[in-house]
């Protein structure tokens, strides 16, 4: 398969994550806005979703960590019952495993607004490393990071599938951080 078909395909969820470095620090201040989503793909189309609830803590901006944790409690894909089956045994198993991690431990400047990140997604327990791309862009009033991180959700032991409507084992989870420029005094 192709795979900027495979990771354009995507099913239901995971996530992602991520954080800043000395570049960013340079010309921004506090993180307006935090946000992860996916798109997920089966037989009978699409599923867009998100996590209402990311928590982004940055360790060290020189060194371009940081850590983000997502709520999987906060899964929302606009139909209840499916963000409840999504939460329990069979996807995210959230009384077990409430919070997933991803944990960026470096950030390397590609030059022309792009970055290269490589960091540890938890899932369930289990862990993965994940080099990311990561894209700069720029207003008035903010610095925006956008990325995607393209995950197969059996790495993490989401292994359920349906025979009627079978689901895509990639999952491109989508990301975005929005800082307010920091104020010149």
């Amino acid at each position: 398969m192709n795979p900027n078909k495979s990771r354009l395909c995507s099913i239901f969820v995971i996530f992602f994550i991520f954080s800043l470095s000395s570049v960013w620090a340079q010309n921004t201040g506090t993180a307006k806005e935090v946000s992860v989503s996916f798109v997920a793909e089966a037989r009978f189309g699409k599923v867009n979703g998100k996590f209402e609830k990311v928590n982004l803590s940055v360790q060290d901006v020189q060194k371009g960590s940081a850590t983000v944790q997502i709520d999987l409690n906060s899964i929302s894909t606009g139909i209840g019952l499916r963000d409840d089956h999504l939460k329990g045994e069979d996807f995210f198993d959230v009384k077990k495993y409430p919070v997933a991690i991803f944990t960026l431990d470096m950030l390397t400047d590609a030059g022309e607004n792009k970055y290269w990140g490589r960091g540890n997604l938890t899932i369930k327990g289990k862990t993965k490393e994940f080099t990311l791309d990561i894209v700069r862009s720029e207003t008035s009033e903010t610095v925006s990071y956008t990325g995607a991180l393209p995950v197969d959700r059996k790495d993490f032991g989401i292994n359920y599938d349906s025979s009627i409507n079978p689901i895509k084992e990639r999952v491109v989870v989508l990301f975005t951080v929005i800082f307010s420029k920091k104020k010149d005094n």
